[in-house]
């Protein structure tokens, strides 16, 4: 078969076409495309499973299956379309167009996108880019060595709770302040009795209207109050019972002895 510029094949060239995909195999990573503009029998030609192209090449893998009714383009092999491989959708404003985001997409933009609203972003920015990300169901993140993020600021902002479970121990380090807020409460706590919570520093503040302990509390240190101290039960100084210690006297008008 003779090419455009009269050389001969022993194969038909290779040709390629745009259509619409129609039925898509996660397991196989196949796709099924209606072509547009080709006939067979009178009807529209629809492919067999063709393979889908991997985004990345050179050892990275890549997983990302068309979508039913995408505009996508096709590479076939053989003149007769049976053979061939998938390439990358093709954007539409009627039917595919890209995705609507605040602020747009702009020229240099990345923007991975999935069915329920999950998205990441990358925008080029002042020499550097911005990562956006948005998952509506779960993030999991697992690490075999360590897991470090460096920021200037670190923001978290969680709507019902946030854990963090170690075997070994949590640490946080910081040069300046650390602030936790809540509108609610602030826990510090052992999932086991037997644990210890150690706070560690040079000066500790508790700043509150109200500050309760549950519990027995050992202050290993001096104690300074600077507002009256309110008792409502027994204590103890120096090993003496401040309600129940009694005084004697050696005799009357002489002062009375130390508590026993």
């Amino acid at each position: 078969m003779a090419d455009i510029f009269g050389r001969t094949h022993s194969h038909p060239p290779a040709s390629g076409g745009r259509g619409e995909v129609i039925k898509v195999n996660a397991k196989d990573c196949t796709a099924v495309v209606e072509m547009a503009g080709k006939k067979r029998g009178g009807k529209a030609y629809t492919t067999k499973p063709l393979p889908v192209a991997q985004i990345l090449t050179h050892g990275a893998r890549s997983f990302a299956m068309p979508r039913i009714k995408q505009q996508v383009f096709v590479l076939f092999f053989d003149d007769e379309w049976d053979d061939g491989v998938v390439f990358s959708g093709r954007y539409d404003a009627a039917d595919d167009p890209p995705p609507k985001e605040t602020p747009p997409l702009a020229e240099k933009d990345l923007f991975l996108d999935v069915e329920g609203g999950s998205f990441i972003r990358v925008t080029p920015k002042d020499g550097g880019a911005d990562v956006s990300a948005k998952a509506t169901g779960v993030v999991n993140v697992e690490v075999d060595a360590s897991l470090n993020a460096k920021a200037s600021i670190v923001s978290v902002k969680v709507d019902e709770a946030a854990v963090v479970d170690s075997q070994k121990g949590v640490e946080v380090k910081a040069n300046n302040a650390i602030q936790v807020e809540s509108n609610t409460k602030v826990l510090l706590g052992a999932a086991k009795r037997a644990a210890t919570v150690t706070l560690s520093a040079s000066s500790v503040v508790i700043e509150a209207p109200s500050i309760t302990l549950k519990g027995a509390v050992k202050i290993d240190g001096p104690l300074t109050a600077t507002q009256t101290v309110a008792v409502t039960g027994d204590a103890t100084i120096g090993g003496k019972s401040f309600l129940q210690h009694v005084h004697t006297s050696a005799a009357p008008g002489v002062s009375t002895l130390p508590p026993t």
